[in-house]
């Protein structure tokens, strides 16, 4: 009769093998095809004798895994280079002059109001935004779990 520790080892060693599949996120993938997609489609247009062969050297199974990678490197890139570290500061800034232009009593941008509203500091802003953003989709994420389970759905 097997003790507990090699069943916990069994079990332990059957989910790390179906962990990969239970983290696969279709939302990701989506977004890094339409990156690489969308860059290939542009390389396309734009010199269209230099990318085409190297599209059709790699086949019908490596093109699109390099489409993939490649949208993953420029999903990434913008989001968190070019988006969260250069852009985003002065995009929050330029919608507070324009709200005060308005003479807007409640700020369109959410770090602003967060900003204006609840006292956070001005620096803080847009990290106390995404915190807030990262809490609702996680609580959602987490509800819509447990509504699948209840259905037998996963």
């Amino acid at each position: 009769m097997p003790d507990s520790n090699q069943e916990n080892a069994v079990k332990s060693a059957e989910s790390s093998t179906l962990d990969p599949l239970k983290r696969f996120e279709l939302d990701r993938l989506i977004r890094y095809g339409y990156a690489g997609f969308l860059l290939v489609g542009i390389l396309l247009l734009i010199v269209p004798g230099q990318v085409a062969p190297i599209l059709a050297a790699g086949g019908t199974v490596v093109t699109p895994l390099v489409i993939l990678a490649v949208g993953a490197a420029v999903y990434t890139l913008y989001r968190y280079v070019f988006n969260e570290m250069l852009w985003v500061r002065r995009l929050h800034s330029i919608r507070a002059r324009l709200d005060g232009k308005r003479q807007m009593t409640v700020p369109t941008n959410p770090a602003n109001y967060l900003v204006r509203e609840h006292g956070v500091p001005e620096a803080l802003g847009h990290e106390a935004y995404i915190e807030v953003r990262r809490g609702f989709f996680l609580a959602r994420s987490s509800t819509s779990n447990r509504q699948a389970e209840v259905r037998g759905i996963s």
